[in-house]
């Protein structure tokens, strides 16, 4: 009984590495209008992120020739807040300016990330409303 217990345990401790791998492979969307994360300004376009686990950082990536890239901390998100099977980030706005706030995955097993924001935005959060861009399920 003991040997089954502890070949079960194993087992389950020799999957967890994959599927913490599998949720750090990139997303790419494209986001037709200009946003900001933290205090970094991306223009509209095409954009890879990927997140790791460990250091907690979203990396995004621009896809076209001579795009920026940003870095910021993201955090795991309540299961409760993912809706629909289709990833999806989702944008604060205030008046014309919109800053990335979160990031799900889509699929199955829906993972999403809050994405750190900047004092300024935190001061302006009484005055948002939300821009919705979905991925493509692939």
């Amino acid at each position: 009984m003991t040997k089954m217990f502890s070949t079960m345990i194993l087992s389950a401790l020799a999957m967890m590495p994959s599927a913490f791998a599998q949720s750090s492979q990139p997303l790419q969307a494209k986001v037709p209008f200009t946003f900001s994360v933290q205090s970094t300004i991306l223009p509209a376009g095409s954009y890879q992120l990927t997140y790791s686990n460990t250091s907690h950082i979203l990396s995004i990536r621009g896809l076209e020739s001579n795009s920026q890239g940003a870095f910021v901390t993201a955090l795991p998100a309540d299961a409760s807040e993912a809706s629909g099977a289709l990833g999806k980030l989702v944008f604060d706005c205030y008046g014309q300016s919109c800053s990335l706030a979160q990031v799900w995955r889509g699929g199955s097993a829906s993972r999403g990330l809050n994405v750190r924001q900047s004092e300024q935005q935190r001061i302006l959060s009484f005055s948002i409303r939300k821009a919705i861009v979905t991925i493509p399920a692939k």
